[in-house]
């Protein structure tokens, strides 16, 4: 902003401007949010022996008795390509995490094996809460 409009934003509203940007490019975090089920149930229906788990809660709103909303809490998948091609890998692997930054704070967490010609060969990915043995 400085070098091209010799103009200084605040650090919060360059975060805001950017929080704003994003809901615009892609709809806001609890829309993006919802398609995951949608997105597992596509990947298992296009992708024969796709396996998918997931654990949720449900949460009450405040001041509403009626409606309760749906939490994903954890969820698994692997494809059937990572399930066959296991086989050819070395008996042993890696399990890599990354934290999510988002307004949903969690792990995206990833099992990775190594091929015979010392590839990296993903195996399963999951998000969870936080990188724990529970998880």
């Amino acid at each position: 902003m400085l070098q091209h409009f010799g103009y200084t934003i605040s650090y919060k509203k360059a975060w805001t401007t950017k929080y704003k940007t994003l809901e615009i490019a892609f709809e806001s975090w609890e829309e993006s949010y919802s398609y995951m089920p949608v997105w597992m149930i596509t990947a298992q229906y296009f992708v024969l022996s796709t396996i998918v788990r997931y654990k949720t809660s449900t949460s009450m709103e405040d001041g509403d008795d009626e409606s309760s909303k749906l939490i994903l809490n954890r969820v698994f998948w692997t494809f059937k390509p990572c399930i066959e091609g296991f086989q050819y890998c070395k008996p042993i692997v890696q399990v890599d995490g990354t934290f999510l930054m988002g307004k949903y704070r969690g792990t995206l967490l990833t099992v990775i094996g190594q091929d015979g010609s010392r590839n990296n060969f993903p195996l399963v990915f999951a998000i969870v809460e936080s990188r724990s043995r529970e998880a």
